[in-house]
């Protein structure tokens, strides 16, 4: 099965301005090439595939050499992503449920780079990224070494890692003991066999982030 491993990252000022660029470079060429499908579509009642946009790729780089500081693979994500959105509509056109068309992006809603295996490597606490650098990694917890997919997520302007990885299920043994949970007042739950849980108090420790 697949399961996502998330690490925060820690780029420093210059690869904060490489990833924040290629981050408006990704969402120039998502917003154009849904512009190109609709305009196909409105003026000779054709569709654009994504494998034919991405033949557009060598020369959107010889007359934007901007987008040469991309890696190629990461661009190409980004046509399947928009591919990817027109067949989650499609699907549901044909299901009679509300379809929500692709939208155009603005910078809120545009902010991860993919990369696939061959464009980056880790290195210790380190993830070296092609035509991004070196980034430090906080690893808190092991990686498997047999990863896929890196996605590089902003969230609240703070850059984490996400490797997609395959893993082998894990089969629990089997257990004839049951157990109740009894929700509390002094306590966040009471287990049946008298532990208790405390209360984690997530909202009053974002609040102490926030204030720091």
């Amino acid at each position: 099965m697949q399961r996502t491993f998330k690490y925060r990252l820690y780029p420093n000022r210059k690869q904060r301005e490489t990833l924040a660029a290629q981050l408006d470079l990704c969402r120039e060429l998502y917003n154009a090439a849904l512009q190109e499908r609709i305009a196909s579509y409105k003026t000779m009642r054709k569709g654009v595939t994504w494998l034919e946009q991405q033949s557009q790729l060598p020369a959107i780089k010889e007359a934007r050499p901007e987008f040469k500081s991309v890696h190629a693979h990461t661009l190409q994500a980004v046509l399947i992503r928009l591919n990817r959105s027109f067949q989650n509509f499609f699907r549901r056109v044909k299901k009679n449920e509300t379809p929500g068309f692709p939208r155009f992006k603005g910078r809120n809603r545009f902010s991860s780079l993919v990369f696939t295996p061959a464009a980056f490597q880790v290195q210790g606490r380190h993830v070296a990224i092609s035509k991004v650098g070196n980034i430090k990694i906080k690893m808190h917890r092991r990686l498997p070494e047999k990863h896929g997919t890196l996605f590089l997520k902003q969230i609240c302007g703070s850059w984490y890692a996400c490797f997609s990885c395959a893993v082998a299920p894990q089969v629990l043994p089997p257990s004839t003991e049951e157990i109740g949970v009894d929700v509390g007042l002094e306590s966040f739950a009471v287990l049946s066999d008298g532990t208790p849980i405390k209360n984690p108090r997530w909202y009053r420790k974002a609040q102490a982030k926030l204030r720091r």
